[in-house]
């Protein structure tokens, strides 16, 4: 299992992902909406992952300059991640 949660880290990393995590069920204390299966029918583990954002755009959206460039900045990360993400399901299920 070590050996898939490398596999797995090494390739959204390649992707640009900053940061990786994964959590079985015994990791998973909280409401029912904390449980995988809650959402996905017969998941068992979760695997998160964080990309950096522009500081600028989120300065300029705190200060109250701008709010534009953090949406923009939002969309992109939210599309790059969808990809991210579709490709890592790919790559899961190729390993099957």
């Amino acid at each position: 299992m070590n050996d898939l949660k490398q596999r797995i880290k090494s390739f959204v990393k390649d992707q640009g992902v900053e940061v990786v995590g994964m959590a079985g069920p015994g990791h998973l204390d909280g409401p029912p909406s904390l449980d995988p299966t809650y959402t996905m029918k017969g998941a068992r583990s979760l695997v998160s992952m964080a990309l950096p954002m522009s500081v600028e755009a989120i300065y300029d959206f705190l200060g109250k300059k701008s709010p534009t460039p953090h949406a923009l900045d939002q969309t992109k990360m939210n599309q790059r991640m969808y990809r991210i993400s579709t490709s890592l399901a790919n790559y899961l299920r190729s390993l099957c």
